[in-house]
């Protein structure tokens, strides 16, 4: 017998959202990378950084999210560790999601880690 959070984490829908952490980590990654780089252009001529401070919130809202997601499904298929016939696709499951986590948490990184230098740093230092 599953409980509701094993048919959800064992359904096709739950593993597409497993997923999720492999893919939108990533590409809101990408995304922050392209969106900023593109912004300050613009924003030197405008003399405001928000633009670039609301595109760094979103990128990290988007990863938290999925790894929210990933991490909620993770936990779910904890509870169906022990169940036979659905022990090696749970055991599949869990490692996506984990590797989701894992991916999400490297991703969130990254952004922070463009961010400080916006931070600390005068970007537009010598532009004309």
């Amino acid at each position: 017998m599953q409980n509701r959070s094993e048919k959800i984490a064992l359904s096709k829908t739950g593993i597409l959202a497993m997923w999720a952490g492999w893919l939108f980590g990533p590409v809101a990654w990408a995304a922050h990378q392209n969106v900023s780089y593109g912004l300050t252009h613009l924003l030197c001529g405008a003399g405001a950084k928000w633009p670039f401070y609301l595109a760094t919130f979103l990128a990290l809202a988007v990863v938290a999210a999925a790894g929210y997601v990933s991490w909620w499904l993770r936990q779910a298929t904890l509870e169906a560790r022990d169940t036979g016939n659905h022990a090696v696709a749970a055991s599949r499951g869990r490692f996506v999601a984990t590797v989701g986590v894992l991916i999400c948490a490297l991703s969130g990184t990254g952004i922070l880690v463009e961010t400080i230098p916006v931070l600390m740093l005068d970007a537009c230092a010598g532009a004309t």
